[in-house]
């Protein structure tokens, strides 16, 4: 990869974790009834999706599956920011010249200290606490996108050693 390509690569994920981390800023910000609305929101919508035909035959059965579903619903969606954040800030990394677990440690090392960081800011929004739980729930979601960025950096790789190969023996001349 050429020194610009490098730097516009960068720049774009360094845009995207600003973002990323602007995104759980402000849903962190949000006191509790409103945090609470919104995770309530996405949960009936996806029992509405797994289950569409359950709210109009059964309210009382709805009800129940929403208020299961509910935890595991914001505890995932904690994983998936934080799993995008180490996700982009592995690939970041990536781009400069440090061993391959150095970097996903780094990475995984700023979302977890992050991930502190966010609950620390929700003790000062009104409805909202911290908790050592979210930070390693959170940091468990980084873990797995910190997985997912090594494993497809590693079929980039593979991908580019068979192009290589290929080219290789294009180039050979035949006997």
């Amino acid at each position: 990869m050429n020194r610009t390509r490098i730097w516009w690569y960068r720049g774009v994920l360094l845009v995207l974790m600003a973002a990323v981390m602007a995104f759980i800023l402000v849903q962190s910000g949000k006191n509790g009834d409103a945090s609470e609305g919104i995770s309530l929101s996405v949960t009936r919508f996806l029992v509405r999706l797994t289950h569409p035909h359950l709210e109009d035959a059964a309210p009382a059965d709805f009800a129940a599956v929403v208020d299961a579903w509910h935890g595991a619903v914001r505890k995932l969606a904690h994983m998936a920011e934080f799993g995008a954040l180490c996700f982009l800030a592995t690939l970041f990394l990536f781009t400069y010249p440090l061993r391959r677990w150095a970097a996903g440690l780094c990475a995984l090392g700023y979302s977890a200290v992050f991930a502190a960081c966010d609950e620390l800011h929700q003790l000062t929004v009104p409805g909202r606490g911290a908790s050592v739980r979210d930070v390693l729930i959170d940091t468990a979601g980084a873990a797995l996108g910190l997985a997912l960025a090594a494993l497809l950096l590693w079929l980039v790789q593979k991908i580019r050693r068979r192009q290589a190969q290929a080219d290789g023996a294009e180039k050979t001349p035949r006997a």
